[in-house]
C-alpha cells in the first residue's frame, strides 16, 4: 500500500522546494515531483519550483479525504472517476459465488466496466432466490 503524507506538518504561510516538502510530509522527493505533474500547484517559473504551504495542505486534504457516498442497491461507484451509474444501464456478469446469507439471500458478483472511464469493476451483492437454486 502506498504511504500517506502526513500533511499537517505543513505550515499555511511558508513556501517549499520539492526537497523540504519531502522531508516534511514523510514522502520522496519522487513522489512529490509526480504529485506535481497530477496538479500540486507549484511555481513552475522558478529553480527549485515552490509550493506553497497552504495550497500543499489543501492539494494532500483533499487528495486523502474519504467521502461517503449513498447509493441504491442498482447502483454501483466507478473507484477510478467516482461516477456513480446504474448497474441496468450497462452490461454486467452475474456470477453465483455459492455462498448464502440465509435460506432465501444468496451472494452473486457482479463484473463489468464503467461506462466512462472504461475502467473494470466487481462487487458482490446479495439477491432474493427460492430455496436451492
Amino acid at each position: 500500500m502506498a504511504k500517506k503524507a502526513d500533511y499537517r506538518k505543513i505550515q499555511n504561510a511558508k513556501f517549499y522546494s520539492p526537497e523540504t516538502l519531502a522531508d516534511c510530509v514523510r514522502l520522496t522527493k519522487k513522489t512529490i515531483f509526480s504529485h506535481i505533474e497530477k496538479r500540486l500547484p507549484a511555481d513552475r517559473q522558478v529553480k527549485p519550483y515552490l509550493i506553497y504551504g497552504n495550497e500543499a495542505k489543501e492539494y494532500y486534504r483533499n487528495m486523502y479525504e474519504i467521502t461517503v457516498t449513498k447509493t441504491s442497491k442498482d447502483q454501483v461507484i466507478c473507484q477510478g472517476c467516482r461516477n456513480i451509474f446504474h448497474l441496468r444501464s450497462i452490461d454486467v456478469e452475474c456470477i453465483l459465488t455459492g455462498k448464502y446469507y440465509t435460506e432465501t439471500k444468496a451472494q452473486i458478483r457482479v463484473a463489468g466496466q464503467c461506462p466512462r472511464c472504461q475502467r473494470t469493476f466487481s462487487r458482490f451483492k446479495s439477491i432474493q432466490t427460492g430455496k436451492g437454486i
